[in-house]
């Protein structure tokens, strides 16, 4: 979904680090070939997690069955390296539905800021009741039952294990992932053949497919599962990245090893050097996938344009002096001005940091969201990689983080103003970072959406940024995303497919 360093560049900029990996991604896919729970034996699995062929953490998966309820529940954790800078996340599922397969509950705990995000569900006959607490604070939606055909997660593990055994050729499950909210995603599993799986220190007898779901459209996991269903490994490709869970037994899977760098090798090293990044207005770049696997779609803007030039490629324009405004019908207020997890509006800080940020700004909105801007950057007085995703209640009290905190906090004051709102994940040049000269790394910032001349325009907003640099034409958008409790982790995902792969050619830089 992504992704936000703090090394100064000669230049002035501050840059980014990606968004961490998509930590739920192996867990989503671990499900499928869980041991069914309908029909009754419980299991209790451990894993191992690899990321780019290093330990970066395990996972654990177990089922337990009383009376006529199934509780199927996961935890994985993760540590990775940002430069120096260690991360931790913690991710952990739970999901409560009777032996026939109705929803009862569910839960779900990301631990990736240093306040965990904890969502709980409740499914009623007027829908599902949603409680999300971060930090002390509580708050509690009922929201309309998720709508189509969907099974649990134990009634979706039976019907799967039913279907490979009667040797079907592809198999399509559609069931919920709550770490995303309440986010339907469909599976489908092809390519069924024998083949032995490397499990931790031994070869296991199993049966290998390809599944792609979804909530990452183009990530081809592949999957390996004994004649039970039990999953016995799985790798997930991420642009130059690959994440792979491995069976073991508990101590060692728990048994440790250095946390791998990540951020290094997602930078991109352009064809030739910017000179004077921070001074650029126009600029003209050519995106292509250095394994010749098909580009993911990449946004458009106020200010961006994109020209398909093949199925791995596309040159992007980024012109800050020939601004499109919006076509109103594609914008959804609603959402662009919700409080969620991620951006608490009714945060008593957050609104009292927003007032003060404000007491000199005219009612101009541009000038609003210029003040905004820079007050964050200096609220933001700890500029460090030691912080995973944090929300912006968290880092309005912490005062620390990078790019990502940045952004998120920013788009959270936007909204308190009534200054509809959205992050962006995409690129930046800097002219050194992590001992590499003349790079793109990739990053987060902020887009509000004023009016300009009568007209509705995204206004980018990089609180990365001192008062005394403005927002430039080296920052190249790929997705943008809203952090409201309805969006999905497709996002994020995007910007996995290209960590390691991307490669960049700039053919225009104009100062």
């Amino acid at each position: 979904m992504i992704e936000h360093a703090r090394a100064r560049s000669p230049s002035g900029a501050r840059h980014a680090r990606p968004p961490p990996p998509p930590a739920p991604g192996p867990a989503r896919a671990a499900w499928l070939f869980a041991r069914p729970a309908v029909a009754g034996e419980d299991y209790d699995r451990w894993y191992i997690v690899l990321l780019a062929g290093q330990r970066a953490g395990w996972s654990h998966e177990w089922q337990a069955t009383e009376g006529d309820r199934v509780t199927t529940a996961s935890v994985m954790s993760l540590e990775i390296r940002r430069g120096d800078a260690v991360i931790e996340f913690e991710i952990e599922g739970e999901f409560v539905e009777t032996t026939r397969g109705q929803p009862i509950s569910a839960r779900s705990s990301q631990a990736i800021g240093s306040q965990p995000v904890v969502r709980e569900f409740l499914w009623t006959d007027e829908g599902v009741e949603v409680t999300t607490t971060q930090g002390g604070r509580s708050t509690t939606t009922t929201e309309d039952h998720p709508e189509g055909r969907w099974l649990t997660p134990a009634a979706a593990s039976d019907y799967v294990l039913a279907r490979m055994k009667a040797g079907a050729e592809t198999i399509s499950v559609t069931s919920i992932d709550t770490s995303s909210g309440l986010e339907i995603v469909t599976s489908e599993m092809t390519g069924f053949r024998r083949e032995d799986a490397q499990a931790w220190g031994r070869a296991v007898p199993a049966i290998r497919c390809e599944v792609e779901t979804t909530a990452a459209p183009g990530v081809v996991t592949t999957m390996w599962a004994d004649d039970q269903g039990n999953a016995v490994r799985s790798e997930i490709p991420l642009g130059g990245l690959t994440i792979v869970t491995v069976m073991a037994d508990r101590a060692t899977a728990m048994s440790g090893g250095e946390a791998p760098e990540v951020m290094v090798d997602t930078l991109v090293a352009p064809d030739r050097p910017i000179r004077r990044p921070r001074e650029t207005r126009r600029g003209v770049y050519v995106l292509s996938m250095g394994d010749g696997a098909e580009l993911p779609d990449i946004a458009e803007t106020s200010v961006q344009t994109v020209e398909t030039l093949g199925h791995d490629s596309a040159r992007v324009v980024v012109d800050l002096d020939d601004a499109a405004s919006v076509d109103a019908g594609d914008i959804d207020r609603r959402r662009l001005l919700a409080s969620s997890a991620m951006m608490d509006t009714s945060d008593r800080a957050l609104v009292e940091l927003t007032r003060r940020s404000l007491r000199r700004a005219s009612d101009d909105p541009m000038e609003r969201a210029e003040a905004l801007r820079r007050a964050v950057y200096r609220h933001i007085r700890e500029k460090t990689l030691g912080v995973g995703f944090a929300s912006a209640s968290e880092v309005c009290q912490s005062r620390a983080g990078d790019c990502s905190e940045h952004a998120v906090l920013l788009a959270a004051m936007l909204r308190v103003d009534g200054i509809p709102s959205r992050v962006v994940s995409g690129l930046v040049y800097a002219d050194a970072f992590l001992g590499r000269d003349a790079i793109f790394g990739f990053h987060m910032w902020t887009q509000a959406l004023i009016e300009v001349e009568g007209q509705p325009r995204w206004v980018d907003l990089d609180a990365t940024l001192s008062a005394s640099t403005p927002f430039d034409a080296t920052h190249i958008a790929i997705v943008t995303a809203n952090l409201d409790n309805e969006s999905g982790s497709a996002e994020m995902m995007t910007i996995a497919r290209l960590l390691g792969v991307l490669e960049i050619a700039v053919e225009e830089a104009e100062q």
